[in-house]
């Protein structure tokens, strides 16, 4: 009841730093893939693994004085803790990559682009209500606008599926961590999904048997210590402090942040051409995310101004 009251009072006071932090994070796990297109050839699970493990080390000084707040949460907490760490971080990561295997990156992002919207619907649903009509059609919105700065691609069956378990492991991220965030604090959080993903994934990489080339040139652990500090440490921080500020059904808009932050990654990184449907696109995502947040007054009067109002 505390924390309610906390993440309530925290969401009236400081509503716009609470966006700039959703809005930086998604924006900067966009920029990760680009730096994950260098890891192809590198072991997955030993990649993502020393990915999460570098942005545990980085946190664990400033979260050092603070994991008191794991001690006492029981058994249902730490069983979330556990449950976001294999869906949100393992799970999202394997299956990401196992999409792009068989479908082209931009199909696997049309597919995930969903986020946003499964977000809303799964958020309110355990609310056992039904969404705002403003943060619905700002979804929808989200969603289409992420399709066109995607683009088309082409796909497999394989891949499809691949990309629905992405999907959901994305949205469980932002579902399970709104109710764990307030309990045990951004940077605690942060730490111990790190930590916990880190751990499964180089296990999984050690049992597999599979024999792998470290490499021999350091392409590879650039991008891994990219995705490290910018990523798994930053923007997982931002996301988890946006989440304690912020509604997750409205949080959620702002995952179709995700591929504008990939499109300029790839423009300044890997110097790809930007097309005008993607500049649509990405206009097309902040409008949605904009009439998501926007305060019901403002909405009003542009249906008004729009005849809309009666509707």
């Amino acid at each position: 009841m505390c924390g309610s009251s906390l993440t309530k009072l925290s969401q009236k006071q400081s509503p716009y730093r609470g966006y700039l932090y959703l809005a930086a994070a998604p924006f900067l796990v966009g920029t990760g893939v680009e730096a994950a297109s260098f890891l192809s050839h590198f072991p997955v699970f030993l990649g993502q693994g020393l990915r999460y493990g570098v942005g545990a080390l980085i946190l664990l000084p400033f979260s050092y004085k603070k994991l008191s707040t794991l001690r006492g949460l029981g058994f249902r907490n730490w069983f979330m803790i556990l449950a976001l760490s294999a869906t949100g971080l393992y799970g999202f990561s394997v299956s990401l990559v196992e999409a792009t295997k068989s479908s082209s990156a931009a199909a696997v992002g049309v597919v995930i682009g969903c986020a946003p919207l499964l977000i809303v619907l799964i958020s309110e649903a355990i609310l056992i209500r039904l969404p705002a009509v403003q943060t619905l059609l700002g979804a929808l919105i989200v969603v289409g606008a992420t399709a066109l700065v995607e683009g088309s691609g082409t796909g497999s069956a394989k891949g499809f599926l691949w990309s629905l378990v992405a999907l959901v492991c994305d949205a469980l991220y932002s579902v399970l961590s709104a109710p764990l965030v307030a309990k045990t604090g951004a940077v605690s959080l942060a730490f111990t999904t790190n930590l916990i993903a880190a751990t499964a994934l180089v296990i999984t990489q050690l049992v597999s048997l599979k024999p792998f080339n470290f490499g021999d040139t350091p392409t590879p652990y650039l991008s891994i210590l990219y995705m490290g500090v910018f990523v798994s440490a930053a923007a997982f921080l931002l996301w988890y402090g946006g989440l304690s500020k912020i509604p997750v059904q409205v949080a959620g808009l702002f995952v179709g942040l995700i591929p504008i932050g990939a499109l300029v990654a790839q423009a300044v990184v890997g110097g790809r051409q930007v097309t005008v449907p993607q500049v649509v696109g990405s206009v097309g995502v902040m409008m949605g995310i904009a009439l998501g947040v926007a305060p019901g007054e403002v909405v009003k009067l542009l249906l008004e101004r729009l005849g809309l109002r009666k509707y």
